[in-house]
């Protein structure tokens, strides 16, 4: 990850590239693999993302 912790549209922008470079042809085994593991790694930092989105539209419900 960068130096600034990235919100989830640029996230889940970095796992869609991530996904497109996994299924492009001519790409080695190693590469195909490291896209993977790059996509598996922004997949948990969009659910992570997701989930504290989640828990501050809870604590405001029950605030309201």
């Amino acid at each position: 990850m960068a130096d600034k912790e990235l919100t989830f549209e640029e996230a889940y922008e970095k796992l869609e590239a991530c996904s497109e470079g996994a299924s492009k042809e001519g790409m080695t085994l190693e590469e195909t693999i490291r896209a993977l593991e790059e996509g598996v790694k922004y997949y948990k930092l969009c659910i992570q993302l997701l989930d504290n989105a989640e828990q501050r539209i809870i604590r405001i419900e029950k605030d309201a």
